[in-house]
């Protein structure tokens, strides 16, 4: 069994992104199981859909409405900006004082 730290140095580095590359490199020619939970169960099921080596899925309270929360949250003229730039500012609630 792998189990990859998908947790970026710094809350400024986290990327949903990255943290599918990392798994990807990971994956087997042979068939596998993937267990992910939050965000590891939105990448556990976006590989799924990718990549047929992947047999089955253990997922526990996966983020698949992130997208649409975030929206919620920032409003529209926040998330398009986050789009357009890439980034935003966001309160990290586990490291008080970093964005």
């Amino acid at each position: 069994m792998q189990i990859p730290d998908l947790n970026p140095s710094d809350f400024y580095h986290f990327s949903l992104t990255r943290q599918i590359q990392q798994v990807e490199a990971l994956l087997p020619n042979s068939p596998v199981t993937i267990i992910g939970s939050s965000f590891g169960g939105l990448i556990a099921l976006w590989l799924a859909e990718r990549h047929p080596q992947i047999q089955s899925l253990v997922l526990l309270a996966p983020a698949l409405n992130f997208l649409n929360l975030c929206r919620a949250m920032m409003g529209d003229s926040h998330f398009a900006q986050w789009r357009s730039q890439g980034e935003f500012a966001f309160v990290n609630s586990a490291e008080p004082g970093e964005r």
